[in-house]
C-alpha cells in the first residue's frame, strides 16, 4: 500500500506544481510603412490596426504590367490613411514571360526618381580652364558642391544635380592668393549662362564679345558701368589686373559672367589673376536600371495625395529604389508576389487641388507585389 500512496502523493504534487501554458495571438509584422508623410511620422503595420498587404496586377493601355501592394484596412475603403505603391516596366509586356524575367523586373538597384524620363538625374560636365600660364602658378578649384577641389589648371567636373553652383578658382603665386567666382547654372539644357571673349590689339586695346543668346546686356569694368551692347573696345592704361563683369537678362534667365585680365606690358606685376573660361557639354543620364514609372498614392479619409500629377514639378532629391527582394508566397487569390525593402523619399500632389502637396519619405519599408 505505501507505495501506491507515495505514487498518488506525487502525481498530486505534479499537478498541483504545473506551470499555466502561455498562449499569444502576436503575429509577426511582415509588411509596413515607416516613414514621415508631411513631416509628420507614419507607421502602417499588416495586421495590425484592421490592415493588411493587398497585392495584385494589371495590365495597362500601353499593354504594360503594373506590379502593385497597398497597405490598406480590412472591409473598409479609406477609412484610415493608406499606401499604394505601383511599378511599371517597358520589358514586363503582357506577353507571357514576365514570370521568367521577375528576378531581373524586381532586381535589387531598381529605382526611379518619379520624374519624367527626359529630366531624371540631369548631368552636366563642365570643362574648366584657367588662362594665367604663369610657371610655379598654383591652382586650386573649389567647384561650388561638396565634392573634392581640383589643383588642375584645366579639369573636367560633372554635376548630377541642377541648379546654380557658385566655381571658385584660387591662384597663388608666390604667397600671393587672388579668387575669383562664377554663378553658373549646372542644369542639363540650360542656356542661362554668359560668356565673353577677350581679343587684344597692341596688347592694350581689349575687345570683348558676348554670346548672342540674350534680350539685353550691361558691362562693368571694375563696377564701373561702360556700356549695353553685345561687344565693346577698352583701352588699357594702368599696368593692374581689370575685373571685367557682364550681365545679361532674358525671359526667366538673369546672370553675369566675371572675368579678369591681366595688363602689365613689363611685367613689373606678379601675374596671379584667376581668371578662367568654361565650356558645357551634356551627358545623358543612363536608364537602362529604371522603371518605367513609379507611382506612390497616400490616401486619407478625405484627400488622395498622388506621385502622377505634375511629375514635372517633383525636386531632383526625389528617389525610389529597391535595396531587398526575394521571392514570396501566393497571395490569397493565388497570385505570385515578391516581398520587397523600398527607400523613397518623394513630393505628392493632390488630385483634386494640385496647389495642395505633401511630402512623403520612407525610413524603413517591407513591400509587397503580386505579378503574373
Amino acid at each position: 500500500m505505501k507505495p501506491i500512496i507515495i505514487f498518488i502523493t506525487l502525481l498530486i504534487l505534479g499537478v498541483g506544481c504545473k506551470k499555466k501554458e502561455v498562449t499569444t495571438t502576436e503575429t509577426e509584422v511582415v509588411f509596413y510603412f515607416n516613414g514621415t508623410v508631411n513631416n509628420t511620422p507614419e507607421l502602417l503595420e499588416a495586421g495590425k490596426n484592421n490592415y493588411y498587404m493587398f497585392t495584385d496586377y494589371h495590365t495597362q493601355h500601353n499593354n504594360i504590367i503594373a506590379l502593385r501592394g497597398q497597405l490598406k484596412q480590412q472591409n473598409c475603403t479609406r477609412c484610415g490613411n493608406e499606401l499604394l505603391i505601383e511599378l511599371l516596366d517597358n520589358t514586363t509586356r503582357a506577353n507571357g514571360t514576365i514570370g521568367q524575367n521577375i528576378s531581373n523586373v524586381l532586381a535589387v538597384g531598381r529605382r526611379d526618381f518619379l520624374v519624367d524620363k527626359n529630366t531624371i538625374n540631369p548631368h552636366r560636365t563642365i570643362n574648366f580652364k584657367a588662362t594665367n600660364t604663369t610657371p610655379n602658378c598654383i591652382f586650386n578649384w573649389d567647384f561650388g558642391d561638396t565634392t573634392v577641389n581640383s589643383a588642375l589648371a584645366q579639369p573636367s567636373h560633372t554635376y548630377t544635380t541642377a541648379g546654380f553652383r557658385n566655381v571658385c578658382l584660387t591662384t597663388t603665386l608666390n604667397s600671393n592668393t587672388h579668387t575669383l567666382c562664377n554663378y553658373i547654372d549646372v542644369t542639363k539644357g540650360s542656356t542661362c549662362n554668359p560668356q565673353f571673349t577677350i581679343s587684344t590689339t597692341n596688347d592694350s586695346i581689349l575687345q570683348l564679345v558676348a554670346n548672342t543668346n540674350f534680350a539685353s546686356y550691361s558691362w562693368a569694368q571694375d563696377s564701373m558701368f561702360i556700356d549695353t551692347t553685345q561687344s565693346v573696345t577698352l583701352s588699357l592704361s594702368n599696368y593692374t589686373i581689370y575685373n571685367l563683369s557682364l550681365t545679361v537678362n532674358n525671359v526667366g534667365c538673369s546672370s553675369s559672367y566675371n572675368r579678369e585680365y591681366y595688363y602689365d606690358p613689363n611685367n613689373t606685376l606678379p601675374n596671379n589673376n584667376a581668371d578662367f573660361t568654361y565650356s558645357v557639354v551634356d551627358v545623358n543620364a543612363d536608364t537602362t536600371n529604371y522603371f518605367s514609372k513609379v507611382h506612390i498614392q497616400y490616401s486619407t479619409p478625405t484627400a488622395q495625395y498622388s506621385s502622377n500629377n505634375r511629375r514635372w514639378q517633383q525636386p531632383n532629391t526625389s528617389y525610389f529604389t529597391i535595396d531587398e527582394s526575394t521571392s514570396y508566397h501566393l497571395n490569397e487569390t493565388h497570385q505570385k508576389t515578391y516581398k520587397l525593402k523600398l527607400g523613397y523619399k518623394a513630393w505628392l500632389y493632390n488630385t483634386a487641388n494640385p496647389n495642395d502637396s505633401i511630402p512623403i519619405q520612407s525610413t524603413k519599408t517591407q513591400w509587397s507585389v503580386a505579378y503574373p
